[in-house]
């Protein structure tokens, strides 16, 4: 897109062109293990997070201190307790 600044104090008119490339609005596929959480085979980052979390929130896992991991979530993470953090880095080898 194209998008024209100008700035009344110096008398300056640019053309500048904006490209929108954002990761996390395109659409990934998810591993088997993922996709057990998640309930769809492929979605964006964005969306898988919100769909983790509501996993999270769905089935109790939020304690004090953490999220504990049930079955599925030990296949995603490889832990059975992990911190609100390590859900960004967890899903990011099962997204190609």
């Amino acid at each position: 897109m194209l998008f024209r600044s100008v700035d009344p104090f110096i008398g300056l008119t640019m053309d500048l062109l904006y490209t929108s490339v954002n990761a996390n609005v395109k659409p990934k596929e998810l591993s088997e293990e993922l996709e057990a959480i998640c309930g769809v085979s492929s979605c964006t980052r964005s969306d898988v997070i919100k769909r983790v979390w509501e996993y999270i929130r769905g089935n109790d896992l939020k304690v004090e201190g953490g999220i504990k991991c049930d079955a599925a979530m030990k296949k995603v993470f490889g832990k059975s307790k992990i911190s609100n953090t390590d859900i960004m880095g967890g899903i990011s080898p099962h997204l190609s």
